[in-house]
């Protein structure tokens, strides 16, 4: 867990990320529905939220951050110390409608011996999720699923939000 919470604090120095280890039910999710809080810096320029989970026998390091500055992005990274991927999605402007989506094809999955197969999605489609209501403000919605040779698809909807309290004066609408 140290190394987990080190590797954000270098990664991301611009915001603040209090790891959550093993979101309830992330773990076995059979394309379940998580919310997401995400923490922002003091000038609302860039939000994060950084979550660990086990999959596949070993541990994950999730890293989602929103960054508002220049080049508006996402930039979501996955850390398992042997097959470690980035996206990164740039949207010029983020009250736009999007929808931007990507694969991962790995022939072998270096320790399992496998193919692996990733779909990730992103859009801010937020009619075709239920947001709760102390998701103050809808950031973006994150569908994954992972296949690794012939086992069961896995994988999650998360719904990335900035939480009521959170929004301040300097927060605009994305």
């Amino acid at each position: 867990m140290l190394w987990t919470a080190m590797l954000c604090f270098m990664l991301y120095t611009a915001v603040d990320c209090d790891v959550e280890s093993g979101i309830e039910g992330i773990d076995k999710a059979d394309m379940g529905f998580f919310v997401i809080n995400l923490t922002c810096n003091d000038a609302d320029t860039s939000c994060m939220s950084c979550f660990s989970a086990h999959k596949y026998g070993r541990p994950y390091l999730y890293e989602f951050e929103l960054s508002k500055y220049h080049n508006p992005r996402f930039h979501i990274a996955v850390t398992s110390g042997e097959q470690n991927w980035e996206v990164y999605f740039i949207q010029d402007d983020l009250s736009d409608s999007f929808r931007h989506c990507t694969v991962i094809n790995a022939t072998t999955e270096v320790e399992l011996h496998q193919r692996l197969i990733v779909n990730a999605c992103i859009d801010n489609d937020f009619l075709a999720v239920s947001v709760p209501a102390e998701c103050g403000q809808p950031v973006l919605v994150y569908t994954v699923k992972t296949r690794r040779g012939n086992e069961k698809p896995r994988g999650q909807q998360v719904l990335y939000c900035i939480p009521k309290r959170q929004l301040g004066s300097n927060v605009e609408a994305m």
